[in-house]
């Protein structure tokens, strides 16, 4: 709960109340000629106080310079803001969420002027529909998002940041473009093969082809450390398929002494004496019967 309230009256004088006695404390009045002030607000850290005077000037005052001033003394503001050019009248006003920008509503136009509070530097100003007189305003607490209310018709208008897309971060060489370019092709750009390219340039590309390393993702190689630095390398003849010519082999013979081969031979060719005698009565029957 608040420990003050403020009372504002027309000649420009602020009277601060005690919250729990309701006797006032305070009394004093905001710099410049007695002009009446129309309404004031708080900001959301209850900080800062900003009033909206008829001289046309919305003045911002620290909250803690207001309850330490002096008795009839006059209050000076932080910053002043207002419409030099075109001398506007607030209808209303009010504070950011965070109490670091001041939004003015104008009394003759539904359009809003947002200042930066700390250099009182005129940020944006924002225009309704035309014909439309301005009723009230609000800021959100938390968003940057305002709230305008329309006299006349009393449709309401929200007014946000604009979402703008950043392609810069996905493409580095992305230039941004104010408007509608017609592109103008060049020479050749997207011709598959370029018929105006000199005889000069057609080498150059077959010298860069030929030259260009051929990455063998197929061929498996056996690792450095499991290969002996004794042994030789073995011959390939796989050229040699690939070109239709013959291969080149070595004939394998097994080596036998000439010893060994002349005792298999007799042996082969000895005839079995077992053979012979083991069956005499069947040789015999044989010869009577051709007599």
């Amino acid at each position: 709960m608040y420990a003050h309230f403020l009372q504002i009256y027309f000649k420009g004088q602020i009277i601060v109340y005690d919250s729990t006695t309701l006797k006032p404390i305070i009394h004093c009045r905001q710099q410049g000629n007695q002009q009446q002030i129309k309404s004031f607000s708080f900001s959301r850290r209850n900080d800062y106080i900003i009033t909206n005077s008829q001289d046309r000037v919305i003045r911002c005052y620290q909250l803690q310079d207001l309850l330490n001033i002096k008795q009839g003394s006059t209050l000076q503001p932080i910053q002043r803001f207002q419409d030099i050019v075109n001398k506007t009248l607030w209808k209303c006003i009010c504070t950011s969420g965070d109490g670091d920008y001041i939004c003015g509503g104008s009394s003759k136009s539904h359009s809003l002027n947002i200042w930066e509070r700390s250099t009182g530097a005129l940020v944006k100003i924002l225009h309704g529909h035309k014909g439309e007189l301005l009723s009230d305003v609000q800021w959100h607490p938390n968003k940057p998002v305002i709230i305008s209310v329309s006299a006349g018709t009393g449709s309401v208008t929200v007014w946000t940041q604009a979402h703008v897309e950043n392609w810069s971060a996905f493409a580095p060489d992305f230039t941004e473009l104010e408007e509608n370019l017609k592109y103008v092709e060049k020479e050749g750009e997207f011709d598959t093969f370029d018929e105006d390219a000199s005889d000069n340039g057609m080498e150059n590309e077959k010298k860069e082809e030929e030259e260009m390393e051929i990455l063998d993702v197929t061929t498996i190689e056996a690792p450095d450390y499991l290969q002996s630095s004794d042994e030789e390398e073995l011959e390939d003849f796989s050229t040699d398929l690939e070109n239709g010519k013959s291969l080149w082999f070595v004939p394998v013979v097994p080596e036998i002494d000439l010893v060994e081969e002349e005792t298999i031979i007799k042996s082969e060719s000895r005839p079995n004496s077992a053979t012979k005698t083991r069956n005499p009565g069947k040789s015999q029957a044989k010869s009577k019967r051709s007599k």
